[in-house]
């Protein structure tokens, strides 16, 4: 029994000394990651939905007294690729140069016609860094050159038209970064009037000049 009570006392003796270095045990900080001076060559994937007023009227008065049994006679989506080049400055702010295509197909019976679209640009694109700064979510807005075409039997464009425009595109979305690969995922607007659409894609980048 004595020897019992001089284990449990020396037990209790010890217990406030490991408490208070558990205490004192300090965290390593969270090193920022940083953003500076970044050249970085991307490719752009995306699709859209729009509602082209000029080239659906074409259309309805085309096949006008027809009966629809798929699908409708508006043109309603497009797809797009491109090519952009971006310059981040630092962990808020980056700069994009971007040119792409834009194609929006459409078979009414034998009949093929084609919406295309051929755009540069620039954005700037500010963002919110998450966590250490490897990640943020950005919002971005620049103008664009346009070159629409759309008819039947793409070149000739017969029943159809060409035009230009400028315009402005909104985009709003993730930018995620793995060290050289850095994509974004975003939602945007291109506020062209009768050519107004609605964007969604992928921008996978990759870095010219390392991390």
């Amino acid at each position: 029994m004595k020897y019992f009570i001089y284990f449990a006392y020396l037990l209790l003796s010890l217990t406030p000394s490991f408490a208070q270095k558990a205490v004192k045990k300090e965290q390593t900080p969270v090193k920022e990651y940083k953003h500076n001076n970044k050249f970085m060559l991307g490719l752009n994937v995306g699709s859209g939905f729009f509602s082209p007023t000029k080239a659906n009227d074409i259309l309805k008065e085309r096949y006008k007294g027809y009966i629809v049994t798929q699908g409708t006679i508006e043109m309603i989506m497009h797809f797009d690729i491109g090519m952009d080049l971006t310059y981040r400055l630092n962990n808020y702010l980056d700069f994009q140069t971007l040119g792409e295509i834009f194609w929006a197909p459409k078979f009414i019976n034998n009949d093929y016609y084609t919406y295309n679209k051929y755009s540069i640009g620039l954005l700037m694109n500010g963002h919110l860094p998450l966590g250490n700064a490897r990640h943020s979510i950005f919002i971005g807005a620049g103008p664009f050159y346009h070159s629409y075409s759309f008819g039947l039997d793409e070149p000739t464009l017969k029943n159809g038209f060409s035009e230009e425009l400028v315009n402005f595109r909104f985009l709003a979305g993730t930018n995620l970064n793995f060290g050289t690969f850095s994509p974004k995922i975003y939602i945007g607007y291109d506020m062209a009037g009768d050519y107004s659409s609605f964007l969604i894609g992928i921008n996978p980048n990759f870095s010219l000049t390392g991390k």
